[in-house]
Order: C-alpha cells, then structure tokens, then sequence
C-alpha cells in the first residue's frame, strides 16, 4: 500500500521570491458585458458576412469579404487572446504576423490578378 503521509517530498519546490508578481497578479480586467458585447458583434459581423455573400458587387465581394473577416479576427485577437493587456513586444510580434499575413496576401493576389494574360493554354 502507497504512504499518503503530508510530510512526504513532493518534487522540487521553488521559494516563493522567485516568481515574479507580475505573473501571480491577474491584468485582465475585461468585465463580462464586455464579453457579451464582443460575442453581439461577432454575431453581427457574422450576419453581415451571409448578407454580403448574397449581394452580386463583382469584384469588391471579395474586399467586403477580407473586410469583414479581418474586423471579426481582430476582435478575436485584441479581446480573447489578451493582446490588449499584453506587453509591447507581444503587440509588436501581432503586428508583425499581420504585416507578414498581409505580404503573403498581397503577393499571392497580384500573382492572380496576373494571370488574366494566360488564356487558353491547356495543350
């Protein structure tokens, strides 16, 4: 039978001074009507992506599209993932995985809209 007793070693105990406070405290003061008010406008950012899915504008469906995605991402981001109380250098590296998301973006479209030159090669 296994001894249960309290006063067994239980692993490697760090001391209480080597934790930094700022990870012990809690920086995120979001109330929960902030919450619901986030989910109200994912839900309506959603209703406008269906509506926008009907509507026949040719070539900005797809920009109204990009548009509203991006709105309900950056919602997703800056509210869920915390980055609003995150510190300077996780706000920079969200910046820079958007600048680097947008890069990828706009080369893969240009190399798209290049191909209109390219009809009826299919030998």
């Amino acid at each position: 039978m296994m001894n249960l007793d309290s006063t067994a070693p239980r692993g490697p105990q760090l001391p209480a001074a080597s934790v930094p406070s700022d990870l012990l405290t809690d920086h995120n003061s979001t109330s929960v009507a902030a919450y619901w008010l986030i989910f109200f406008a994912l839900m309506l950012l959603l209703g406008l992506t269906v509506l926008a899915a009907h509507w026949n504008l040719g070539a900005l469906s797809l920009l109204i599209a990009l548009l509203i995605a991006g709105l309900k991402a950056a919602l997703v981001v800056w509210y869920f993932m915390h980055v609003r109380f995150a510190s300077k250098l996780t706000r920079l590296f969200s910046v820079a995985a958007l600048a680097w998301l947008a890069l990828l973006m706009g080369l893969t479209f240009s190399d798209y809209l290049s191909r209109g030159w390219i009809v009826g090669t299919g030998k």
